[in-house]
């Protein structure tokens, strides 16, 4: 088993590479910081040749179970903090995506409850220091192998559709712009066509932005669907055949291509933005003549 400071530190640094998932991360850093002087008070203790071997044993196994109850602190708050999240999130009223958001709050529901018995179990008056080595342990594997990877494809969910809020405001700003432009040929206040060329390329950026956002939303719904799978259980004296709901896992690859495609629709967002802005400018000049 791998020692308690090593589970500790890649607890922590897991914790670390999450925090943009959530809003809470000003929170999180601080119990962190908090966690880390705990470390230090404990590597203190364990220089400190001067305390009864007992003693320092003692104080050794509060602090280590100080710090594994910090964490699971922290890492609950990042489930507490995602579901707010997805409570932003206007989830379509399709059959396919019910079972994506049944899915997610299924998830958030069964880690919510892994954390809250860990930590039951970790505040047990009789635990040892090999069984807080085991808990921290299985947080780890856990977190490692289900919950972040989850907790990733939440973020996707939470980016995207808050990129279709976004792409719903620009396209109502669209109309607004392409009224002004409108006037402004209409009544020949100019001959310039700089204005049409320029509302033509935040249209087409918003266009391309929507394609891209419906595309995300695709393959989310390809790869968060829940599917219903055999899984074999062979024991000593028998193979059985059960049936589990189980997320398809996607690539590394893949999943980079997917944060690909939201990233690109945002950046298209921005795009057409930036060039209404510049827009703005020209237009109140003409219309204020």
């Amino acid at each position: 088993m791998k020692p308690l400071k090593y589970i500790i530190t890649s607890l922590i640094i897991a914790i670390l590479a999450s925090i943009p998932v959530v809003d809470a991360a000003t929170d999180i850093e601080t119990k962190i910081a908090e966690t880390k002087a705990t470390i230090q008070k404990l590597l203190e203790v364990k220089d400190d040749t001067s305390l009864p071997v007992n003693e320092r044993q003692q104080l050794e196994l509060q602090l280590k179970k100080s710090i594994t109850l910090n964490i699971i602190d922290i890492a609950a708050s990042q489930i507490q903090e995602m579901r707010q999240q997805m409570d932003k999130v206007n989830f379509p009223d399709s059959e396919d995506w019910g079972k994506v958001k049944t899915y997610v709050y299924n998830s958030l529901d069964a880690y919510g409850t892994f954390y809250k018995e860990s930590r039951i179990s970790l505040e047990a008056s009789d635990i040892t220091l090999e069984e807080v080595r085991g808990i921290a342990q299985e947080i780890e594997t856990k977190k490692e192998s289900e919950i972040d990877p989850f907790l990733q494809k939440t973020a996707n969910i939470s980016t995207a559709f808050g990129i279709s809020n976004i792409i719903k405001r620009a396209d109502e700003r669209r109309w607004k712009v392409l009224d002004d432009v409108n006037k402004i040929y209409t009544q020949k206040l100019t001959d310039n066509r700089d204005l049409r060329e320029s509302f033509n390329k935040a249209a087409d950026a918003i266009s391309e932005a929507k394609t891209l956002n419906n595309k995300s939303k695709e393959i989310m719904l390809n790869r968060y669907i829940p599917k219903e799978e055999p899984i074999e259980v062979t024991t000593a004296t028998t193979t059985a055949t059960t049936t589990v709901s189980e997320v398809i896992d996607t690539e590394n690859a893949e999943d980079a291509e997917l944060k690909e495609i939201i990233k690109q629709s945002a950046e298209h967002i921005r795009q057409a933005y930036s060039i209404f802005l510049e827009m703005s400018i020209t237009v109140k000049e003409y219309l204020d003549q």
